[in-house]
Order: C-alpha cells, then structure tokens, then sequence
C-alpha cells in the first residue's frame, strides 16, 4: 500500500484498499457507530461480497449505527445495488442523510469509525490521508455532528403512500 510516513494514501486503489479495511476491520473491532460522508458513494466498495459479509456481522449486536451524508443517493443505488439491499434488511442499523443546503456546500469524502478513520484530500488525484490522531478524530466528529444538523432524512427504506 502506497502509505508514506506522513501517514497519506495515494492512488486511486489504494484509497479504495483503505476504505475496504476500515470498513471489514469495523466488525472485527466491535465499532458501534460509523460515519461515512462522500457526494454520492460511487467510488466506494459497498458492493463487495467481503465488505457486505462484514456489515453483516458487525450490524448483529445491539446498538450499531451506519450513518451516510451524501448529496446523491439515487446514484449510490444504482452503482451498489447489493449495498442496497443491505441496506433494507438492516435499515434499523442505517441513516441516510442530505445535506438541506447543497450550495457551496462540498462533502468530502470521509470514513470515521472508533479510533480511527479516512479522509481524501484530493480526489482527482486519489490523495488522502489517515485519521489516528485523537483531536483529528475529535475534528471530524465536531464537523460530522454540525453538517448532520443541518441535514434531512434521504434515501428512506420504504416509501409512503396512497
């Protein structure tokens, strides 16, 4: 993996390596909440037998959350269908959010789980880096706590209707 000792990741398949793990090493870790935020999720590996198998097994204990922030949910169902469908059978286990003001409001793309986490810094050219550090994580939770308020319900697991 393409990590320097400043802890950046460059490429675009190493940033999607890092994304896997963080999210398979969730189950192994006993993480209870995880917090993902990117415009749309295209890029991300959700429809992965492995990482859907993880999400599965870390979704089984009580009290697990997955929490999205995205501007585009519609294109994430379209690229991860079987995503997707996790995310019904375990829609008690996941929030979706949108952004209630999308003007020059840009997400990054972020993975925040326990102690540690992913931020792309640059993604035309795949650059991201780590979140180990306590008052970064602390950072990324603030701006996650603040965006969220500002955000309303999407991406509903059933619809409503006469």
């Amino acid at each position: 993996m393409a990590e320097s000792e400043k802890g950046l990741i460059e490429g675009r398949n190493e940033v999607i390596d890092v994304l896997r793990q963080l999210l398979i090493g969730c189950a192994n870790a006993g993480v209870r909440e995880i917090r993902c935020a990117d415009p749309d999720f295209v890029d991300w590996p959700l429809d992965e037998t492995s990482v859907l198998d993880a999400l599965v097994r870390w979704a089984r204990p009580p009290g697990r959350m997955l929490y999205f922030v995205a501007h585009d949910f519609d294109a994430l169902a379209r690229k991860h269908p079987r995503f997707a469908a996790w995310r019904l059978a375990w829609a008690h286990r996941f929030d979706a959010m949108q952004p209630s003001e999308r003007a020059g409001d840009e997400l990054p793309t972020l993975l925040w789980a326990g102690m540690q986490g992913m931020e792309v810094l640059d993604r035309e050219h795949w650059r991201a880096r780590w979140l180990r550090d306590p008052a970064e994580l602390r950072a990324r939770r603030e701006w996650y706590e603040a965006i969220a308020q500002r955000c309303e319900p999407a991406w509903p697991a059933t619809t409503l209707g006469l």
